[in-house]
């Protein structure tokens, strides 16, 4: 519309001619006088038509049957896409529902993750105390195993410093 500048122009462009409604009902009038002085309506159905239609019918269907109807394929690019992308979601489901591993024992934990918990929490001496009476046993065993003396200096030696051995004294 705008490359033919109609949105410009503001007339509705219908006119109707002058006197035109004067005359409508005098043409109506003469337009019924004619269609009652015919006799013929001009229509005429072919000797014997109707007793030939059902056999040109019956022809003509038989020709459509003979032809090979439009056919689509089953297996186009899309449905095998579609396919491989079923079968990815449900190998992806299955692989985190499967290896999911919901039972976690205290032998999955790493030493080093205990370490770190202990040494950013802040527990008191007593807090740990708590941890090693016969009503919490965490650690079975923990107080029948003897460890050599030499073990532990060359232990304190190797990860402590000289202030941490400052507060540590002979027995």
């Amino acid at each position: 519309m705008k490359h033919n500048k109609l949105h410009l122009n503001k007339s509705t462009g219908h006119k109707i001619p002058d006197g035109y409604f004067d005359k409508v009902e005098e043409a109506l009038w003469d337009q019924t006088k004619l269609s009652s002085q015919i006799d013929v309506h001009g229509f005429d159905v072919p000797t014997n038509y109707f007793d030939t239609f059902d056999a040109k019918v019956l022809r003509k269907l038989s020709i459509e049957k003979a032809s090979t109807p439009k056919t689509l394929p089953f297996w186009t690019w899309k449905t095998s896409l579609y396919i491989t992308g079923i079968a990815a979601s449900i190998l992806v489901l299955l692989g985190i529902f499967i290896n999911s591993k919901n039972n976690i024992d205290f032998n999955d934990l790493e030493t080093v993750s205990i370490e770190n918990y202990l040494s950013e929490e802040d527990f008191s001496v007593q807090d740990l105390v708590v941890l090693n009476s016969e009503d919490y046993v965490l650690f079975e065993g923990f107080d029948d195993s003897e460890i050599p003396d030499s073990t532990i200096e060359n232990y304190l030696l190797e990860h402590s410093s000289l202030d941490d051995l400052e507060f540590i004294s002979e027995p």
